[in-house]
């Protein structure tokens, strides 16, 4: 989304990315290879990913989930239970409902992203709840 990607990318164009894309994606399809989008799943735009494996799909491309730790303050493995509790939740009904095939693998990526590495948050961040003298 516009407004997610200019607030991520300080001084970015979304437009220009868009077109940036789209000839990228032309020259790819013209010259048989192929093309991968990278996809970095921070606190501002988590809603977004399930948009990715659609953006993908609908334009024949790979889609990729980076794992961001850096800076610590927008990555998502930091979060304290009740919000990996909330992006794990949602996203998970999301990608249920979703009618898509999996194109280029991209349904695997998206599915590993939030039943692997939100889920692992998750359940890490549950763990770390337990008071030690209690155990």
């Amino acid at each position: 989304e516009k407004e997610a990607y200019e607030l991520i990318r300080v001084n970015g164009e979304f437009d220009h990315l868009m077109s940036n894309f789209d000839i990228f994606n032309s020259y790819c399809k013209a010259n048989n290879r192929g093309l991968s989008v990278m996809v970095n799943p921070m606190r501002t735009n988590w809603r977004e990913m399930p948009n990715f494996l659609k953006f993908c799909n609908d334009n024949a491309v790979f889609l990729w989930y980076n794992t961001i730790h850096h800076p610590t303050h927008l990555a998502i493995w930091n979060l304290n239970k009740d919000e990996l509790k909330e992006i794990f939740t949602s996203l998970s009904e999301t990608f249920i409902n979703m009618d898509t095939d999996n194109k280029f693998g991209n349904w695997d990526k998206l599915n590993h992203f939030i039943n692997n590495q939100i889920k692992n948050w998750y359940d890490t961040a549950l763990c770390k709840i337990i008071p030690i003298n209690t155990i």
